[in-house]
């Protein structure tokens, strides 16, 4: 990802990934450590919801979020269901782990 992604991307994830990918990258992330996230429970709800597939079809657009990551702890929230979100383009597929670019 860190070679994909502008220095000012910004990824969306489940909270213990988004913490390794700001660490690992310095990419920006939607939810990360709960000190540092402004709005974490909110935030957490919404990444609960979007991976559940709950989330309305527009919502990612409004986040500015231009990765969506699917890996271990995302799986987790969806349940094992897979994305199937309009918008979504995948890059990257490797060992349980899917990374998707969000179409502009």
């Amino acid at each position: 990802m860190q070679e994909n992604a502008a220095s000012n991307d910004f990824v969306l994830s489940a909270a213990p990934s988004g913490l390794l990918i700001a660490q690992k990258t310095g990419l920006r992330v939607y939810i990360g450590h709960e000190m540092e996230t402004l709005d974490y429970t909110s935030k957490s709800q919404r990444v609960s919801d979007f991976y559940q597939g709950h989330a309305n079809p527009d919502w990612l657009t409004t986040t500015g979020v231009n990765w969506v990551l699917y890996g271990p702890y995302e799986q987790s929230l969806s349940q094992g269901n897979e994305i199937t979100f309009p918008g979504l383009e995948v890059v990257y597929q490797s060992r349980g782990i899917t990374i998707s670019r969000v179409a502009r």
